[in-house]
Formats: C-alpha cells, sequence, structure tokens
C-alpha cells in the first residue's frame, strides 16, 4: 500500500529532474501527441487530462511558458492546444 503513495511522488520528482515537467504537464503532452493534427480542444483536453478547467490552464501556461505547446484558434476545432 505504502509504495502506491510513494511511487508517483518519486516518478513525479524524477521526471521533474529530467525535464522540468511534472506528471499533469507530461500527460498532457501525451494526449496532444495522439491525434493525427497533434492537437486538441481545450474542453476534450481538460476531460481526457482528468483536470479541471483551471487545473488545464495552469498546465497550459507552464506548456506554453516552456515552449512545448501553444494555443491556437482553429476554425473547425474553436480553441485548441497543440504541441510545437
Amino acid at each position: 500500500m505504502r509504495a502506491l503513495a510513494v511511487a508517483p511522488r518519486v516518478l513525479d520528482a524524477d521526471l521533474g529532474s529530467a525535464s522540468r515537467l511534472n506528471m499533469a504537464d507530461y500527460h498532457v503532452l501525451v494526449l496532444l501527441s495522439e491525434p493525427p493534427e497533434r492537437a486538441m480542444r481545450m474542453n476534450e483536453l481538460a476531460a481526457e487530462a482528468i483536470l479541471t478547467p483551471s487545473g488545464l490552464t495552469r498546465v497550459v501556461e507552464r506548456l506554453i511558458l516552456a515552449a512545448w505547446s501553444n494555443v491556437c484558434d482553429h476554425r473547425q476545432m474553436g480553441a485548441a492546444m497543440s504541441l510545437n
């Protein structure tokens, strides 16, 4: 049982030291890498990542600052996030 509590923190720390990403950031990048257009509508991304809209906003801000992604306005998709 203790491993279930400790493992996510250890993985998050390892990921953070190697890439300056946390698990939520990484999960969003993985989700964005799956569609062929490498973009998702923000509300779909929040639902898939199991984040609140404000939680996704914080992730988006970190990823944009780190130059991993950007927010774009796709005519067919509305506001969307895409990988750089």
